[in-house]
């Protein structure tokens, strides 16, 4: 047995890694400076080991290690290339592969486009179901711009290879034809905590696969998802996970199916929700009845729906520990909303940014804004919407005074900015200027338009 070799067996390594072996145990103990210097030294001498100093791995890096290689050994490809892997590459493969931590995957460019990088990933089998090729990843960011569906598909094949301490999983896609497929859920993850993934074209029982999966992952805190399944639907399947802390749910217009689900408990531990509604949503806000940790919360929903949005924000007087509230597009049954009609908000002394644009007239008073001033002493952001003044064609002529908004800056010392949305022109002079020991940096007054809500931003 030669020198090299008996080196390599008491490092665990395979001899042609001897050299970036030996670099990374020396290299370990150096300080960061002199260690990425190292390795961009051993870059340049082609040494894979050096790209693990920090355990972490990208696509490029993996593909490097594969080269051209498109076939397992002894298999054929469909267009009748055969490329045997040299065992050198493969033992490299398998030397780098528990190892990795982190897979950052991205548009590929040049000679290494995406759909060749997945036949070398399919080919070196990293896209079989059942292999564990990553047994301690820990991190998935992938960001694919593609329209095939094949290769996004190949991409949910992943998912069982890697490993049972995935921590993070995030899968961002355009909004392409045939987009992602949920084939086969990481049951394989039980440690999965960050799940976010893009334009999912469920419906069904494709949409019912997914619930379940859901539901067996335990072991979530932070949940974000756009996807064809009704917002209800999935609620119903997370309800009970006692550590999400963070939901967001995008559901598709264009929702075709929806299971009913009566939601009784709350999310013991969530803290931010964000939901943007489809129409066929229509009992998510049974959780607003309960009294919660919430402290950021977005509705944005487009489409005339049943839902009051004077009983969304009723509900809001359990929710005393929010600080950030976005009501945002149709909210709306077609009704202004009266004079006090922000005041269950003021149950929130917490709030530091507060913004509604629902599409609705609303009636906002010199007392509305003077109660904002006083129950909500952390205001920093104020933005409000479609206002009007003086507009008999919807019987609504309240609207605050600049007074009202000059005592709002003065009680609030943390306010930085006031945006308000009107169907005309309120009169208040531009470039108004406040007492210099206010902290307020702007008023805005802009024109909007009631078939518009985005005006009115």
């Amino acid at each position: 047995m030669s020198t090299s070799e008996t080196i390599s067996r008491r490092l665990g390594c395979h001899p042609a890694l001897l050299i970036g072996e030996i670099l990374r145990q020396i290299f370990l103990y150096l300080p960061r400076g002199t260690l990425a210097a190292t390795a961009l030294t051993c870059r340049a001498w082609e040494v894979p080991a050096v790209d693990l100093l920090w355990r972490e791995v990208t696509m490029k890096d993996l593909l490097k290690v594969l080269d051209s290689v498109e076939t397992r050994p002894g298999c054929q490809v469909k267009e009748g290339n055969e490329k045997p892997v040299e065992d050198w590459k493969w033992d490299r493969l398998r030397y780098l592969a528990p190892k990795v931590k982190t897979i950052i995957g991205k548009q590929l460019s040049g000679a290494l486009d995406t759909k060749a990088a997945f036949r070398m990933l399919r080919g070196a089998g990293m896209l079989e179901v059942g292999v564990i090729l990553f047994p301690n990843i820990d991190r998935i960011l992938w960001r694919l711009w593609v329209s095939a569906g094949p290769i996004e598909d190949q991409v949910m094949n992943m998912l069982p290879c890697m490993g049972p301490t995935l921590r993070k999983l995030h899968i961002i896609t355009n909004d392409a034809p045939s987009a992602v497929f949920f084939n086969r859920p990481p049951d394989t993850s039980p440690c999965l905590t960050e799940l976010t993934i893009t334009r999912l074209r469920f419906s069904g029982e494709r949409s019912k696969s997914l619930c379940q999966s859901l539901a067996r992952l335990s072991a979530l805190q932070h949940v974000e998802l756009l996807t064809l399944t009704s917002t209800e639907a999935i609620m119903a399947a997370l309800e009970g996970h006692l550590n999400l802390h963070t939901l967001h749910l995008y559901s598709n217009t264009n929702a075709t199916t929806s299971w009913p689900c009566n939601i009784q408990r709350p999310f013991p531990a969530l803290q931010r929700l964000q939901l943007t509604l489809g129409p066929e949503d229509t009992g998510t806000l049974d959780n607003l009845a309960h009294r919660s940790i919430l402290t950021s919360l977005e509705l944005d929903t487009r489409h005339p729906i049943s839902w009051s949005l004077q009983a969304t924000l009723n509900a809001l007087r359990l929710h005393t520990r929010l600080e950030t509230l976005t009501l945002f597009g149709g909210l709306s049954n077609g009704n202004a909303l009266r004079q006090g009609f922000l005041e269950p908000v003021w149950s929130c002394t917490r709030m530091r940014d507060l913004y509604i644009s629902t599409g609705q007239p609303m009636e906002l008073s010199d007392g509305d804004v003077e109660g904002l001033a006083i129950r909500l002493p952390l205001l920093q952001t104020l933005t409000i919407g479609h206002l009007f003044h003086e507009d008999p064609s919807y019987g609504v002529q309240m609207c605050p005074t600049l007074r009202a908004f000059a005592l709002l800056a003065a009680s609030c010392p943390m306010i930085r900015s006031i945006t308000l949305a009107v169907d005309c022109t309120l009169g208040i002079p531009e470039n108004t200027v406040y007492p210099s020991h206010h902290s307020i940096a702007s008023v805005d007054v802009v024109n909007s338009n009631l078939n518009d809500p985005e005006v009115a931003v």
